[in-house]
């Protein structure tokens, strides 16, 4: 905040000046450290206020060779799962006592990530005591490189969400399971003719198809490539839901299951089908992901297999403040989190 007289911030050179003491006494007064008498320290206050004087709490943090500013990096925040990730984690560590500012790098049009690597370094060189880093989409070279000075410079990491080569404490959520189990529960109800959905533009190499084919191959079948399907990674999940009933609705022959991430998506999927006169699990049934509000007490009770967002933000949580309290607590961890089957009404048993 700048004084009434100049532009420039008030410093604490000017309190000193104001007050006709030492700096570091005034330093000493406002800090509320060291020994100095109550009235002192009141004056020093009082004037300090009234400059408008603002303590610089970052660089007091390095003085004293520890600051409670704990960086967040996570890809742009959506309405989804990843800010419900980062709120829950956020939550938790404001609970105890930690700042937490969140650097979220975007996306263009062409499905590229910009700005990872620029927002890492500055991060980086704020010297906060730790880094908290969403990987979902944290997969380009020079920004792990990033995470990897801040680590070798003494700094502590805990990265979420999906493997990355940097040696740091990562909780991972296994998405392989999480499709795995959407797809065996409609396979031993009956269902062969099974479809599955993943937002996204590319297939090759998603963790989602893997557990769909994996479940498929237990029961001696193979994905159709017709019935694979993957939207536009940028539209909401209620158009992406349409574009998927569009499509399904064009096919000359339908799967008589779907497994859709995600549980918004496969709601405006249901709707969509529902007003062209098909009805879920009558004529097709469904299964969903993330386990939300909206697949219980919807138009649909909603079959679904759960994203465990606070078992995540637990984990984090746990690792970092291990990590914090003896940062050679022995080799970087991993932890895997699974989701669990929600068995509702959009599943339909075929004899």
């Amino acid at each position: 905040m700048a004084s009434p007289t100049t532009s420039k911030p008030v410093t604490i050179s000017d309190v000193a000046r104001a007050v006709g003491l030492s700096k570091t006494t005034v330093s000493t007064a406002l800090s509320g450290n060291g020994r100095l008498s109550e009235e002192t320290r009141e004056m020093v206050r009082r004037e300090a206020e009234k400059l408008g004087y603002e303590a610089d709490f970052f660089a007091q943090g390095l003085r004293k060779k520890r600051n409670d500013l704990i960086g967040f990096f996570s890809p742009g925040l959506d309405l989804g799962a990843s800010t419900l990730k980062t709120q829950a984690i956020t939550q938790r560590l404001y609970a105890r006592g930690y700042n937490v500012p969140v650097m979220a790098y975007g996306c263009r049009d062409d499905g590229e990530f910009y700005g990872q690597e620029e927002l890492l370094a500055d991060l980086r060189r704020q010297k906060p005591r730790a880094m908290i880093c969403s990987t979902r989409n944290l997969q380009y070279e020079r920004a792990q490189q990033e995470l990897r000075r801040y680590l070798e410079d003494g700094g502590v990491a805990v990265c979420f969400d999906w493997p990355i080569e940097v040696e740091s404490d990562k909780v991972l959520f296994d998405r392989v399971h999480n499709s795995y189990l959407a797809t065996r529960h409609l396979l031993e109800m009956g269902h062969r003719d099974i479809g599955f959905y993943v937002p996204g533009r590319d297939l090759s190499g998603n963790p989602r198809i893997a557990g769909f084919t994996q479940a498929l191959a237990e029961w001696g079948l193979e994905p159709r490539a017709e019935w694979l399907f993957c939207g536009d990674f940028h539209l909401e999940a209620e158009y992406e839901g349409r574009w998927l009933a569009e499509t399904f609705l064009k096919l000359p022959k339908r799967p008589t299951a779907l497994a859709v991430v995600n549980d918004i998506t496969a709601l405006a999927f249901a709707s969509q089908l529902h007003r062209a006169g098909i009805e879920i699990p009558r004529d097709v049934s469904l299964v969903g992901h993330d386990g939300r509000a909206a697949g219980e007490i919807g138009f649909l009770a909603l079959t679904t297999v759960t994203y465990p967002i606070e078992s995540i933000a637990d984990a984090v949580v746990e690792m970092l403040e291990t990590r914090l309290s003896d940062q050679n607590a022995g080799p970087a961890r991993t932890e895997i989190v699974r989701g669990h089957l929600i068995e509702r009404e959009s599943v339909r048993r075929l004899s």
